[in-house]
């Protein structure tokens, strides 16, 4: 006479359970991760936003003759307390003029902002333009 044991859960069945399980695990962790440095990514791009705007405003309200280099746009951004991952500076300070009429008046400017940090180990670098005009 043959006996037949089958008499509840195999090893191959434990096996394929925590296999399943691991698959699994690791997908949902691996989406929670990306989920995380999204937010986080969209998090320091709206702290910088707020910033830039901050330096904007105070730019806006320095008078246009005050704002003629690179040193004193700086000093307004000094004056932000950004911290110190972000790193913000004045590129340069471009000034529209047509060059070849000597009685061009000098009522535009264009400021160049460059931001720089690093997030995910990769460093972000932008360059933002204002547009500074002469009241």
């Amino acid at each position: 006479m043959k006996k037949n044991n089958e008499n509840g859960i195999v090893n191959i069945d434990y096996i394929t359970a925590v296999i399943i399980f691991m698959i699994g695990s690791v997908t949902v962790l691996g989406l929670y991760v990306s989920n995380y440095k999204s937010m986080a990514k969209i998090k320091i791009d709206e702290t910088i936003i707020g910033y830039i705007t901050e330096i904007c405003e105070n730019i806006d309200l320095v008078n246009y003759e005050n704002i003629d280099t690179q040193e004193e746009v700086n000093q307004i951004i000094d004056s932000i307390d950004i911290p110190e991952q972000y790193i913000v500076e004045c590129a340069s300070v471009e000034k529209y003029s047509n060059n070849e009429l000597q009685d061009t008046l000098d009522l535009v400017m264009r400021i160049n902002l460059r931001v720089r940090y690093s997030f995910d180990n990769l460093s972000r670098d932008y360059v933002i333009s204002k547009i500074k005009v002469k009241e």
